[in-house]
């Protein structure tokens, strides 16, 4: 125990009030960085909203632009088969002026010979097409994610069952 008294070192009051005023620079400059973190984490929060704002303009932006895009596809879809459809009547209407043009040039030969076959022979061709289209549109009710490759398909039927019943 005696020798532990020796070892030990004797605090003086000088020693005691240097600890102090090492203990209060760092408690000080502890301050200050704690200061500082406040004021940099103030700074991240404020440029935190800047950035939370700029993602919402953004967000309602591209929501906007998707809109845009949504009716402009619309659009285009609606038009290409509204040219398809012109298309396809310009070739019936190519095809007729044909067969017109072999009749006035005496070239034409008629399938039917008679009025009752060729009655009979429109309303099979009449009877397919219906039936065609019936077989689509199950299709369409059946597997709906195929309905965009079959628009054609039906475009071209209703445009023939159309130009049959004229």
């Amino acid at each position: 125990d005696a020798q532990q008294k020796i070892n030990k070192k004797v605090l003086t009051k000088g020693t005691f009030e240097r600890q102090m005023g090492e203990l209060r620079k760092k408690i000080k400059v502890t301050i200050q960085e704690a200061n500082g973190c406040d004021d940099e984490i103030q700074d991240l929060r404020g440029h935190q909203v800047e950035l939370s704002q700029q993602l919402e303009d953004k967000q309602v932006n591209v929501q906007h632009l998707q809109g845009n895009s949504d009716t402009l596809d619309g659009d285009i879809e609606r038009l290409f088969e509204n040219k398809q459809k012109n298309m396809s009547e310009l070739l019936g209407k190519q095809q007729k002026a044909k067969y017109f043009q072999q009749a006035k040039d005496g070239k034409y030969t008629m399938l039917c010979k008679s009025e009752s076959s060729l009655e009979n022979e429109s309303t099979k061709q009449v009877d397919r097409m219906q039936a065609l289209s019936a077989i689509v549109d199950r299709l369409n009710q059946e597997f709906p994610h195929v309905q965009p490759a079959l628009r054609r398909v039906n475009l071209a039927l209703s445009t023939r069952t159309e130009q049959a019943q004229d």
